[in-house]
C-alpha cells in the first residue's frame, strides 16, 4: 500500500516494485508492513532496504555501494553556470 503524496490518510494497493510510481517519496517496500515507506537515500526509485539503493531515478548515479544517488551534473547546466558567474564578475568590475 502507498500513501497518497497529498492524503496521508489515503493508501492504494501497489506491488512493491511501484512504490515510487505511486508516490516518489517512499521507494522503500516493507514486506513486515505491507506498507511503502520513505527511503533513506535522497534520489532512490527503488530501496532493497530502509537506508539501501537499488535503483536511482533519472539522473542520479548510484554511488557507495547503495548508500546515496548523486546527481549526474549536466554539462550544458556546468556551462551555464559558469558563464553565469563570469558575467557577474565581469559586472561587478
Amino acid at each position: 500500500a502507498a500513501p497518497d503524496p497529498q492524503l496521508s490518510c489515503v493508501f492504494r494497493c501497489v506491488a512493491a516494485s511501484n512504490c515510487s510510481k505511486a508516490n516518489p517519496e517512499t521507494a522503500y517496500a516493507n514486506n513486515i508492513t505491507r506498507v511503502c515507506d520513505p527511503c533513506g537515500v535522497v534520489g532512490c526509485r527503488r530501496c532493497s532496504s530502509q537506508q539501501v539503493c537499488a535503483e536511482c531515478f533519472d539522473n542520479f548515479v548510484l554511488e557507495f555501494s547503495g548508500r546515496a544517488c548523486m546527481y549526474i551534473w549536466d554539462d550544458r547546466a556546468q556551462h551555464g553556470v559558469h558563464a553565469a558567474a563570469a558575467l557577474g564578475l565581469a559586472v561587478a568590475l
